[in-house]
């Protein structure tokens, strides 16, 4: 992961433009992005070690605004709409939403056009994360395609009685995931 960033950092900086360039910002989410996961991947080796690096934390629905801040550096356009009364979470299932919305963000920006609308509808015993972007006309669905970002939506959500349905909608032009998850683990 350093490695990769590392690259990242020297290619943009090696770019003779001057001015943001689609590669330049590219190259500064991947930065970015790698970044983000090594420290993430040091969070799990200490928990697994049992030894949890002070005032370290796992990101939560607090840092969305960092996330959407740097899907944006990579070129991805963020609305995020909140309906309900937002409500404090238990940390697990704080983490977990976040989570999700990350994956759904990932796979907007990976197999979308350049734009995704989040909702995060509160209820009286659930949250409900929903996603809806366009999908890139080159991209359309590929069949065979694993899916495993879907299957970690899935997985997430079903560790907290929740479940999620994903699939295109207008007529196969765009991609909607939601994700509901239970509040009171039932």
């Amino acid at each position: 992961m350093s490695a990769i960033g590392v690259h990242a950092g020297a290619a943009r900086l090696g770019l003779s433009t001057k001015e943001a360039s689609p590669v330049s910002t590219a190259l500064t989410a991947v930065e970015t992005s790698s970044r983000a996961a090594l420290l993430d991947l040091r969070r799990l080796l200490d928990f697994l070690h049992d030894s949890p690096a002070e005032g370290a934390r796992q990101p939560g629905l607090s840092d969305l605004d960092e996330l959407m801040h740097v899907v944006s550096a990579a070129g991805l356009e963020t609305d995020l709409g909140i309906r309900g009364a937002p409500q404090k979470l238990d940390g697990s299932l704080d983490i977990a939403v976040y989570r999700v919305v990350q994956e759904m963000l990932t796979n907007a920006l990976r197999h979308g056009d350049g734009h995704v609308d989040i909702t995060l509808d509160y209820g009286p015993s659930s949250i409900t994360v929903t996603a809806v972007n366009p999908i890139a006309v080159p991209k359309r669905l590929v069949e065979d395609s694993p899916h495993r970002g879907l299957e970690g939506i899935n997985s997430r959500a079903g560790m907290f009685n929740g479940f999620a349905s994903y699939g295109p909608v207008h007529g196969g032009s765009d991609w909607k995931t939601t994700v509901t998850f239970s509040m009171d683990g039932t």
